[in-house]
């Protein structure tokens, strides 16, 4: 049987999986490190999906 490896799922719920632990701590308080942090992230999401976006053409 063959196995297929998919990084780019991979990354993508590491991704999802950083942004639900911001969000969860900035639900207990939020600083000014973890609004930058989460910018960071999802900024680095739409990056992602650009690149995989250009490696797919």
């Amino acid at each position: 049987m063959e196995e297929h490896k998919h990084p780019e799922r991979a990354i993508l719920i590491y991704f999802i999986t950083l942004i639900v632990f911001v969000i969860f701590n900035m639900l207990k308080e939020v600083t000014i490190l973890d609004i930058i942090f989460l910018i960071a992230l999802l900024c680095a999401v739409c990056k992602y999906f650009m690149v995989v976006r250009e490696m797919r053409k």
